[in-house]
């Protein structure tokens, strides 16, 4: 009777290792029939996002700003001063090359003036237009539009300084938001207390507008050397 049980015992063991072995073995099938035929991966709703924004209108506008030289929204001021006053008389041309020199703050410079009345336009910001410019400074003015607010808004951007508004061309035109707003308003104020000024107000004095239309610097460019220390004393 021992017997019949130990015999029992061991083919019940040997059964049950089978059962494992065969499970085993199951497993093993399956694993390698899906590495063979791997089930195609569902796209993250993250990437079906990125893909659908790829094929939207807005991608052609983004590629031509990168594909614009130098700063987009400096080129575009070179681009607009161009197109409003390339035809003026004594004008003459800016270099549309994105990048802020002497030759687009005398563009600025001359606009400024023919928007003074001014008509033998030169590049220095001289006597006369000094005198007509402190006529009527130019200061925030909601719901106004000028075209000396966009020669402005031009002058800040090419001082590094965002004005509220970007620059934008619709059918090879250049169009500006010609405002003087809380938003231009604001970086004027910055402007001033970069040079020094307390608690400044957001008129564009005189000086202020003598400083734009130069390549003098106000923000801090540590890139190129420029060290807080040396700034705080200057200012």
């Amino acid at each position: 009777m021992k017997i019949n049980n130990s015999i029992t015992k061991v083919l019940m063991s040997f059964f049950l290792s089978l059962v494992i072995i065969m499970a085993s073995l199951n497993e093993l099938a399956l694993a390698t029939a899906d590495t063979n035929n791997p089930v195609p991966e569902t796209p993250c709703l993250e990437e079906t996002y990125l893909d659908n924004v790829i094929e939207t209108s807005e991608t052609p506008v983004i590629a031509a700003a990168d594909e614009m030289p130098g700063d987009p929204m400096v080129y575009m001021t070179q681009k607009w001063l161009n197109q409003e006053y390339g035809k003026v008389p004594g004008f003459g041309i800016v270099a549309e090359d994105g990048r802020t020199g002497w030759d687009t703050v005398y563009g600025l410079l001359r606009a400024l003036q023919h928007e003074l009345g001014i008509t033998s336009l030169a590049n220095s910001f001289g006597p006369t237009t000094s005198a007509l410019y402190e006529q009527n400074i130019l200061r925030r003015q909601d719901g106004i539009t000028n075209r000396k607010f966009a020669i402005l808004q031009g002058a800040l951007w090419c001082k590094g300084y965002f004005p509220g508004y970007y620059l934008r061309e619709e059918n090879g035109v250049v169009i500006y938001n010609e405002v003087f707003n809380e938003s231009v308003e604001r970086a004027v104020i910055e402007l001033k207390q970069d040079a020094g000024l307390t608690n400044p107000n957001g008129d564009v004095t005189l000086n202020v507008m003598k400083a734009l239309m130069s390549m003098d610097s106000f923000k801090l460019l540590s890139s190129y050397g420029g060290q807080a220390p040396i700034r705080a004393m200057q200012q």
